[in-house]
């Protein structure tokens, strides 16, 4: 059996020698050597492991490093500054993982990345298969992604661009809410949506089952169309009708028109290929389908093959005026009454009593 005093080279005790006072190493046996490195080992591993930790639960100072793989903490800001290539660049493999990612935890609200430029783009960035630019947001009345231009000559907001797509593309799964939505609160007033084109529609409006353009006002027009030298509105329909009016108020009108041209024109205008060009009905007793009124003639009509004007009283219908008269109904009643003394022939025609007058000139 070994003793802590045996030789480690296995010869047996050494020999006593001289008495000898200037200092000596220490000799240790085997089992001394063997507990000593397994103590340093130890020891050692400690205090790395305590280092690793130590620089995880306590700030860093300046000149501490910063540790791959471990959790870095600060009191002050940390830069990284390049003359050449990027100043700091990160780089991931991991599926749904960030290259570089930011977090703001502050009480007041901050940025979790923010980026600035003095003559190139703040943030910019660019996928092969998915979003360039990603943001999304959990606060009521806030924007997944959102710009602000302060230029003092005017500038955009959020611009976007497309080669063979949409620019600028909104979509909402939300009822009453809007794709797109643009709101102008200018003191003397701009468009909340404003489009343009050189050759195409400035802006298109498109919808399976309701309005493909729809347009509300308080106190002025819902929809404005204007045109230097074509029509300021234009509809058309498949199979209804290409323009379409409705109001709810007293004497109103659903479709409104008015012409203030110096050499005269039409307020409106109807025509038609096949049909006629202007139609109007009525479903309430003593009131007309077309009312006409003026200081020449309320309603006036001319036709180069047929009739000028075509009564009809269901189920009866009777052309009563040819080629250059004109038809003004004077009178209705439930008999006969005799007309005025004019120039004019009478025609009874049931309830409706109506004058056929020759024009001493053409009518415009």
């Amino acid at each position: 059996m070994m003793t802590d005093t045996d030789d480690v080279s296995g010869h047996g005790p050494s020999p006593q020698p001289e008495t000898d006072w200037s200092p000596q190493p220490a000799r240790l046996g085997r089992r001394s050597l063997v507990l000593g490195m397994a103590a340093a080992g130890a020891s050692a591993m400690g205090v790395l492991v305590a280092g690793a930790a130590s620089a995880e639960a306590q700030p860093a100072t300046t000149s501490d490093p910063v540790l791959l793989g471990k959790s870095n903490k600060a009191k002050g800001t940390t830069s990284v500054s390049t003359t050449k290539g990027n100043g700091l660049e990160g780089k991931t493999s991991a599926g749904g993982q960030s290259g570089v990612a930011g977090v703001d935890t502050s009480a007041g609200g901050g940025h979790g990345l923010f980026g600035s430029s003095t003559r190139g783009t703040g943030v910019a960035g660019t996928s092969t298969d998915d979003n360039g630019v990603s943001g999304v947001t959990a606060g009521t009345y806030q924007s997944g992604v959102a710009g602000t231009d302060t230029t003092t000559g005017g500038g955009h907001g959020v611009y976007g661009t497309s080669e063979n797509g949409t620019g600028v593309w909104g979509q909402t799964q939300a009822d009453g809410q809007h794709g797109v939505a643009g709101d102008d609160q200018s003191l003397n007033g701009g468009h909340g949506v404003y489009g343009t084109s050189t050759i195409g529609v400035g802006v298109l409006g498109h919808s399976d089952s309701n309005w493909g353009v729809g347009g509300s006002s308080t106190g002025g027009a819902g929809v404005v169309g204007n045109s230097d030298s074509n029509n300021g509105v234009a509809g058309y329909s498949v199979s209804g009708n290409g323009v379409a009016g409705f109001t709810t108020g007293e004497h109103v009108s659903g479709v409104f028109g008015s012409d203030t041209s110096s050499g005269g024109s039409y307020g409106v205008y109807g025509e038609s290929t096949n049909g006629d060009g202007v139609y109007g009905t009525t479903g309430k007793p003593s009131h007309h389908g077309v009312h006409g009124s003026g200081g020449s003639y309320g309603v006036f009509g001319e036709s180069s093959d047929g009739g000028a004007c075509w009564a009809r009283r269901t189920p009866m219908v009777r052309r009563v005026a040819s080629v250059s008269m004109v038809v003004r109904v004077v009178h209705t009643a439930s008999t006969a009454v005799p007309p005025p003394a004019t120039a004019c022939t009478p025609i009874a025609m049931r309830q409706t009593v109506v004058r056929l007058c020759m024009p001493t000139a053409t009518p415009r």
